[in-house]
């Protein structure tokens, strides 16, 4: 193993270790670095008839911000890919070099920062109103299915992501209490019931740390996640659009409708910048957050 391999090897550690991002983010970002370095050595034409035993360590620490710009143009004009796709490829070059900088790999500033972004247009949330809700919870329950039922309540009560979801232990929950790495969320009634009974009658059976579990005892997969909630729209015979997502979309809503200010809303939701709020309500928000933040769902009420 090559020296770059060995630092691209402790750089997925870091990102799952000690920024806790969810194992799909980390592929993410490995996937760009590694998009990156075979630019480089396509940029500069490199004598090795075998990449893979190539050894990037001199071309990463000779990089450069024209480098950089010459990546984005390659992505948008080369690969013709879309404005956010680059953006999300320079987002992991910066958080790279960050770590290159914190491990002492090279000594120059970061060669990402002050590289524009293109300007992408934000697309509307998608909303669903009480009667699509009652729909979906009317389904699921006649279903039966109790892990389906605690999914969907920790959706549209606790505003979660489908990946939030996937990574939640066993562990993490205490009866009334769920902790995950960011968020700690009193729950409510229904939310306990909700996994109470799925714990109790379904859960028992399965041998895995994870809370919601796939058939080889592994984390639910996000995929999983979203087949359930198409399956519940199908069976509901509802025509709107109905993901994970806008279900999520619509607990955020009634989050800003209730008594919580937008500074709490945005430090529950992880949102680093004010515009990730702006989206759903046209307020400024302060930035600089604390990491781990509290919410209570039984003191929600509406403003």
């Amino acid at each position: 193993m090559n020296e770059i391999s060995v630092i691209i090897e402790g750089y997925a550690s870091h990102l799952k270790n000690n920024l806790k991002l969810a194992d799909k983010t980390v592929k993410s970002y490995i996937y760009d670095v590694r998009k990156f370095i075979v630019f480089l050595f396509q940029r500069y034409n490199q004598d090795s008839e075998d990449l893979n035993s190539f050894d990037a360590s001199s071309l990463i620490k000779s990089v450069q911000t024209q480098d950089i710009y010459a990546f984005a143009y390659h992505i948008k004009h080369v690969e013709n890919k879309r404005d956010i796709t680059s953006n999300r490829r320079l987002t992991s070059l910066r958080s790279f070099f960050e770590y290159l900088i914190y491990i002492d790999f090279i000594n120059s500033k970061n060669p990402v920062e002050g590289v524009e972004r293109y300007k992408t247009a934000y697309s509307k949330p998608i909303y669903h109103n009480e009667d699509i809700m009652e729909k979906l919870f009317e389904k699921i329950r006649y279903r039966n299915k109790y892990r389906d039922i605690a999914i969907l309540m920790l959706i549209s009560n606790c505003a979660l992501k489908a990946s939030e979801i996937s990574e939640i232990k066993i562990s993490d929950y205490n009866g009334s209490v769920l902790i995950t790495p960011k968020k700690t969320i009193k729950l409510n009634k229904e939310c306990k019931r909700a996994i109470d009974d799925y714990i109790d009658s379904e859960r028992h059976k399965i041998e895995s740390e994870y809370l919601f579990a796939s058939q080889k005892n592994d984390k639910i997969s996000v995929r999983t996640i979203q087949h359930i909630i198409k399956n519940l729209r199908e069976d509901s015979e509802i025509k709107d659009n109905v993901t994970s997502k806008s279900i999520r979309n619509t607990s955020i809503l009634r989050l800003i409708e209730s008594n919580l200010t937008p500074e709490e809303i945005q430090k529950y939701l992880g949102y680093k910048r004010a515009l990730s709020l702006e989206k759903y309500i046209n307020k400024e928000n302060k930035d600089n957050l604390d990491d781990l933040v509290y919410l209570d769902l039984e003191k929600l009420k509406k403003k």
